[in-house]
């Protein structure tokens, strides 16, 4: 017994590390290039190759940068309008059965010191048989412009439908929770001086009539002994 013991430990070992070598090794690159494939673009809008190095995609919804020159602000500026424009056109279909009431979109900007808030709504009103149903699109963005990065930045955003009888209704994974008649949103970043949180589907519904469309939104830049906030406010 002992020396059949002693036979099988060395063709263990072998077959251990014959094992190890053929096992297929998971590279640095393969991981990046899985990245890059999660990077889908504002509403599916590709970025350029200089946005892609400076712009990070942390999910469908959220962009952040830790960039603040003037070519990325405009680079990025240019970006978010051309991807407005792209949604905006898309969403103008709209059902047969159905009749568009209005299409409206609305800018919003505020700034302190070196930061600023802007903000961004689009809805689309139809009509049927049933009642009314408005469908909403937008976004929220902070953005610091000063030589030292803020600590943390805090982002509020607030969208308000007001009618009666009204029922929210959101996509999963665009951070907004139904409270109400009112989608919110509240996240906050760190080591970031540029945040963009954009959202689409919002939708609301109600059998007799809609009376008003709110987004109030608040950027916090926090530093270790000061703050400022920005707020804005869009009405359709």
């Amino acid at each position: 017994m002992k020396n059949n013991r002693i036979r099988i430990a060395p063709l263990l070992m072998a077959m251990i590390i014959l094992g190890m070598i053929f096992v297929p090794a998971v590279s640095a690159k393969d991981i990046k290039d899985d990245k890059k494939e999660e990077t889908t673009g504002l509403y599916g809008l590709e970025m350029s190759d200089y946005l892609k190095e400076h712009v990070d995609q942390i999910d469908a919804y959220t962009f952040v940068s830790d960039e603040d020159s003037e070519e990325f602000d405009d680079a990025w500026s240019a970006y978010l309008q051309k991807a407005i424009e792209q949604k905006e056109a898309n969403t103008k279909e709209f059902s047969a059965l159905s009749t568009v009431e209005w299409d409206k979109s609305k800018y919003d900007f505020d700034t302190v010191s070196d930061g600023e808030g802007y903000s961004y709504m689009h809805g689309i009103l139809e009509q049927d048989f049933y009642g009314y149903t408005y469908y909403g699109n937008g976004y929220t963005r902070a953005d610091w412009d000063g030589s030292s990065t803020p600590e943390k930045i805090i982002q509020e955003s607030i969208i308000t439908i007001q009618g009666l009888s009204v029922s929210l209704s959101i996509p999963p994974g665009v951070g907004f929770t139904v409270v109400d008649n009112t989608f919110v949103y509240d996240a906050d970043y760190t080591g970031q001086k540029d945040v963009t949180h954009t959202y689409s589907g919002l939708e609301a519904q109600t059998s007799y009539a809609f009376t008003d469309f709110d987004q109030d939104d608040e950027q916090q830049f926090r530093f270790a002994s000061t703050s400022y906030t920005v707020t804005t406010h869009i009405d359709l």
